[in-house]
């Protein structure tokens, strides 16, 4: 099985993208910020839906594979644990501690947080960024049966890709659940349903992988230089198209950033270590901020309010820089004391219950 460890670094710039655009109202006049700003859902969120849909699809399928008993059932434990567990924590605290743990958010006259039970039930119909957790919550229950029936289908699964891949054009032609713009603000965006094709995208890429390592001649034939230069080229222009991608047709703008980032996420993948790509998210850098990125992504708004609170600024880049700096180091901690705990209650769980 792959491990991926360059998608730490695409993991840790779609957390740093996002952090970064939080910030566009106190570093306005940065141009940086501004464009950060303008693809922070394209690029940012939908890419890491992609990204999140994609390696869970791909590690559950290869387990059941390898692994049968028990591998969902660990699948939703580690799920649980290392993500709803921290979450839950987090939105309690912001819900029923000091004000500032919300951060901005609990001080901006136009953004809120939802109840501590809409939060923690994934009902979070707020204008915080924590509606992002609630519709990738959700689609951990799709994707096992995704995995269950790619499994069933055996060699066949390019029945799976080929269906799904249909689905979503006529779905994006006709609108079959007569999506409206209204369906994809705040009140509703944490709903999977307005949101579910940009993980299927994720997770049809997965299974063409997949597809192609069970093939010796595909996989032969795409170490050919020629192949890996095209693969490497390819991989570079499709991103360059989805940074420069902005649709304000919503509906429009996850179906595209779907294809455009699985795609890129699937070209990566099947290319060889002199990728561009791959070797830009090996970074060191990057690949912390990939580590730490849950924590990054949910701390940050509170150093958006500290940092403009106690520190003048002239709505620079510094201020931005400052916030990413702290966020990091918070994130850290937080991984230490509350994610890497969270994963060993899992794992005591899992022994105590002899999963």
């Amino acid at each position: 099985m792959h491990y991926f460890e360059y998608l730490d670094g695409y993991r840790g710039l779609l957390a740093l993208i996002v952090a970064c655009a939080h910030t566009i109202h106190y570093s306005a006049k940065s141009e940086l910020v501004n464009f950060l700003n303008t693809i922070s859902q394209s690029v940012g969120v939908y890419g890491f839906f992609v990204l999140s849909s994609f390696l869970l699809t791909y590690r559950l399928l290869k387990q059941l594979k390898q692994f049968k008993q028990n591998s969902i059932l660990n699948y939703f434990i580690r799920r649980f644990f290392h993500v709803y567990v921290p979450f839950f924590i987090y939105a309690t605290l912001a819900k029923f501690g000091p004000r500032i743990i919300g951060g901005h958010i609990n001080y901006h006259e136009h953004l809120f947080y939802s109840s501590w039970t809409s939060l923690v039930s994934l009902n979070t119909d707020g204008s915080s960024h924590l509606w992002t957790i609630a519709p990738e919550i959700k689609y951990y229950f799709i994707i096992p049966i995704i995995c269950l029936i790619c499994l069933k289908l055996g060699n066949k699964k390019i029945l799976f890709v080929t269906a799904a891949g249909l689905w979503l054009a006529l779905d994006e032609k006709f609108n079959f659940f007569g999506l409206g713009s209204s369906d994809l603000d705040i009140k509703k965006r944490h709903v999977l349903l307005t949101r579910y094709a940009v993980f299927l995208y994720g997770s049809m890429a997965a299974v063409v992988l997949d597809i192609i390592e069970d093939s010796k001649a595909i996989v032969d034939f795409l170490k050919k230089n020629q192949v890996q230069f095209l693969i490497n080229y390819s991989s570079l222009f499709v991103s360059l198209i989805g940074v420069r991608y902005k649709n304000h047709h919503l509906i429009s703008e996850f179906y595209t950033s779907g294809k455009i980032w699985s795609s890129v996420i699937l070209l990566v993948a099947l290319s060889n270590e002199e990728n561009f790509l791959k070797k830009f998210f090996c970074c060191s850098l990057l690949k912390n901020c990939g580590k730490y990125s849950f924590g990054i992504y949910i701390l940050h708004p509170i150093f958006i309010q500290t940092t403009q609170y106690y520190a003048e600024f002239e709505m620079q880049l510094d201020f931005t820089v400052l916030v990413l700096f702290q966020s990091y180091l918070a994130a850290v901690l937080f991984n230490k004391y509350i994610e890497l705990n969270c994963i060993k209650l899992g794992n005591k769980f899992k022994h105590f219950f002899k999963i």
